[in-house]
């Protein structure tokens, strides 16, 4: 082969590489954009109640949704099941006041944005948080959720930080990844009326009546 096909050579391999290192740049960029983008969600907060009454109907909305224990464990501490070396670690964290939980640091505030809106206290979208199983919750029903899982029992359990690897990231870019769920509801729409809830003596009033 002549000089002149080896110099062409090595400059069309040269343009390639260089080519592919530009879109490895511009994917990371992307992936990383999206993987740390913040929110500023406007949000209003009922009073969080602390009565009997209202723990025991957070308690019942628990168990109903299945998703707190189903995430985040029986006791609230947090698991890590969405872990997959060399592209994403993404734990559900501890709701509770022990050593790695949330539950000492969390405003009301803090309680409602991550619930009804799908944003974590650090502004950024959770990534594997079912917000949307919850839209259909009142504010007095998201209250008693609320104050069902700050009474929790602290348990001491650290996990590990969020993090994206490289791939990772380049699968954001590339759009290969769910959207989270911060990205996918209406956070302008108001919240449901709260349920009718008729007491059982006033039913079996009723029923005789008849």
């Amino acid at each position: 082969m002549s000089t002149k096909w080896v110099r062409l050579t090595v400059i069309i391999l040269g343009g390639l590489v260089g080519l592919l290192v530009v879109a490895f740049v511009i994917l990371y960029s992307i992936g990383t954009a999206r993987a740390n983008k913040t929110y500023n969600i406007p949000i209003t907060v009922s009073p969080i109640p602390s009565d009997a009454a209202a723990i025991q109907r957070g308690e019942h909305l628990a168990a109903t949704f299945s998703l707190c224990q189903r995430c985040h464990g029986d006791d609230l501490s947090g698991k890590l099941d969405f872990d997959v070396p060399g592209l994403v670690t993404i734990p559900t964290p501890n709701l509770t006041a022990g050593s790695g939980g949330v539950g000492a640091l969390y405003t009301d505030e803090d309680w409602v944005r991550a619930i009804r809106h799908g944003v974590g206290r650090d502004g950024r979208g959770l990534m594997i948080m079912t917000t949307k199983a919850f839209q259909a919750l009142s504010d007095e029903d998201l209250g008693a959720l609320i104050a069902y899982v700050k009474q929790a029992p602290p348990v001491d359990h650290k996990l590990p930080a969020r993090s994206i690897a490289t791939l990772g990231r380049l699968m954001m870019a590339l759009g290969m990844f769910p959207p989270s769920a911060v990205d996918e509801i209406d956070h302008t729409q108001p919240a449901p009326p709260a349920p009718r809830i008729q007491a059982p003596f006033l039913i079996s009033l009723r029923r005789r009546s008849w």
